[in-house]
């Protein structure tokens, strides 16, 4: 069965300077969406504001038409990988997993190399493989939806191409939103993709709309 998350209506602003003004968003299962924008164009907080963690003067985010006031408390509705960790550093990698319903063989099936680290802690972790781990987490979590800000971040580029083809492999059941510096990943791995600028959102058709709207000078052909 699909399911569409829709994310429009939001208004925020931080003293009297607006950050989210007329935005559209809509993802539906099946399906990766992108968003992309400059540093300090909303996108954290469009996430945050979509998830239900950051309050707006207004805002709507439905599912399947319906109203859903905060996301984060709607169980397997949509989950949400910030850029900072949030799971506790103590906390061993079988049993982050086991809190998220997530067997080990599910994770092992995609990246074997983590078989070794099951028992250790987060923090005994390099900075990379506890992003990873988590990223892992959130992707592979029974939810419909899941939101990603900066999911490529300290990830090395082996291990990008990797988290691009589970997200290809898992779009079957569940809708993504990523955001990224990285644009050409972004480009490569959606499906649909929207441009954040000046509080608003643009749908993009053609990457060269890119360069219109001022986010990059101009399209590397690769």
């Amino acid at each position: 069965m699909s399911h569409t998350l829709e994310i429009d209506g939001v208004q925020l602003q931080f003293g009297h300077r607006p950050i989210l003004s007329d935005v559209y968003v809509r993802c539906d299962t099946g399906n990766i969406t992108g968003l992309l924008g400059r540093n300090g164009s909303g996108k954290s907080c469009f996430m945050q504001v979509a998830f239900g963690t950051m309050h707006a003067y207004a805002r709507s985010v439905r599912c399947d038409g319906k109203h859903i006031r905060r996301a984060y408390t709607v169980p397997g509705l949509l989950n949400y990988l910030p850029q900072f960790h949030f799971i506790p550093a103590g906390i061993k990698v079988s049993a982050a997993l086991q809190y998220y319903g997530i067997a080990p063989q599910t994770l092992l099936a995609h990246f074997q190399e983590y078989e070794p680290d099951m028992d250790k802690t987060m923090e005994e972790l390099s900075g990379g493989q506890r992003r990873m781990i988590e990223l892992s987490i959130i992707l592979l979590a029974d939810t419909k939806f899941s939101i990603l800000d900066e999911p490529f971040t300290h990830i090395m580029p082996l291990h990008v191409e990797s988290i691009m083809a589970l997200m290809q492999t898992i779009k079957h059941r569940k809708g993504i939103i990523v955001t990224d510096h990285m644009y050409k990943h972004i480009l490569q791995v959606s499906d649909t993709l929207y441009l954040l600028n000046n509080g608003k959102t643009h749908l993009i058709s053609h990457p060269d709309q890119l360069v219109h709207y001022g986010y990059v000078s101009h399209i590397f052909n690769e």
